[in-house]
């Protein structure tokens, strides 16, 4: 009887791990399932970065607008922002005091897409200065993915 038990309790957690496989493989097949996932998770990833996180984004044809908030208590001043090794134009250095949020625009080194089309910039790297120490790098450990506007 009880090798009976172990048997069944086997077979059901055998079919529960392949039924998890299934869809964890459906997920990766669907591109708008794992679109919205990876985009989701990347938005997670970036609200939570330190020093800079990016509350809010927006890239439309050549422009990008993100919102940054500081999550340090001193102060940094952002020197520049790289989109895939390539600086946001136009972005001048922006002094951040502890904690706080700021919206910066700049132009893109290419052009985003139409509405709705989806980018991914596989490396985004923050330089600012902080207490007399110069050209910190801030680089994000998972891309930066989204729609266009």
């Amino acid at each position: 009887m009880k090798g009976q038990g172990v048997t069944e309790y086997l077979v059901i957690l055998a079919v529960v791990l392949v039924v998890a496989l299934v869809l964890v493989g459906l997920l990766d097949w669907f591109p708008g399932i794992a679109g919205a996932s990876r985009e989701q998770q990347s938005a997670t990833y970036w609200q939570g970065a330190s020093p800079f996180s990016i509350t809010a984004m927006k890239l439309s044809g050549t422009t990008a607008t993100l919102t940054l908030v500081n999550r340090l208590s001193t102060k940094l001043n952002l020197t520049d922002v790289s989109f895939a090794n390539s600086s946001l134009a136009n972005v001048t250095t922006t002094q951040f005091n502890g904690g706080q949020e700021q919206t910066l625009s700049g132009t893109l080194g290419a052009t985003c897409g139409a509405a709705g089309t989806p980018f991914e910039y596989a490396t985004i790297v923050f330089t600012y200065d902080q207490s007399g120490i110069n050209s910190i790098k801030q680089t994000g450990d998972k891309p930066l993915i989204g729609k266009c506007s």
